[in-house]
């Protein structure tokens, strides 16, 4: 009977990745909208094409690049706080989340506040830091069109083939 479930559960995990994010049904509770890292100045953008992790201090995973970031202008900033709300976990989701795209937040003394991780092939991301969710809210909502502007705008891929 494990061995059934596990099998149930690989394959549920196995085809959530590559689906594009599904349009929202009206009749969802509507996403609790807070800025995130109200008080960044800068926030640098990195691609990895296996997977991107960021830790507490801010150091990424080997082979993420460029080396320094690609920095978002003032205007890019405001669209990718105001691209990030919490919301109610959806019923199911993919368990694969393998982030490609990493956002790191500094403030003005280029201290890290904390990181948005995104993938743009089953649509999960991550926050490291920034605000905690309202209860029952914990769910993290990306605007992906906004989202992928911002990355196509410094010719960064979405996705990345497999091996």
């Amino acid at each position: 009977m494990r061995h059934l479930l596990f099998l149930a559960a690989m394959a549920i995990a196995l085809s959530g990745c590559g689906k594009k994010p599904e349009a929202v049904a009206e009749t969802e509770t509507p996403a609790i909208s807070e800025a995130i890292f109200p008080q960044a100045t800068e926030v640098r953008m990195y691609v990895n094409k296996i997977s991107i992790n960021v830790d507490d201090a801010g150091k990424l995973s080997e082979g993420s690049y460029p080396a320094n970031g690609i920095a978002l202008s003032p205007a890019e900033i405001d669209t990718l706080r105001k691209s990030v709300s919490f919301t109610a976990p959806p019923d199911l989701v993919a368990a694969c989340c393998i982030p490609r795209h990493a956002f790191l937040f500094y403030d003005t003394s280029h201290k890290l506040l904390g990181s948005l991780t995104v993938c743009f092939e089953c649509s999960c991301a991550g926050l490291n830091g920034g605000p905690q969710p309202p209860a029952g809210k914990d769910w993290i909502d990306w605007d992906y069109a906004a989202v992928a502007k911002i990355v196509q705008a410094h010719g960064q891929p979405l996705e990345f083939a497999g091996p």
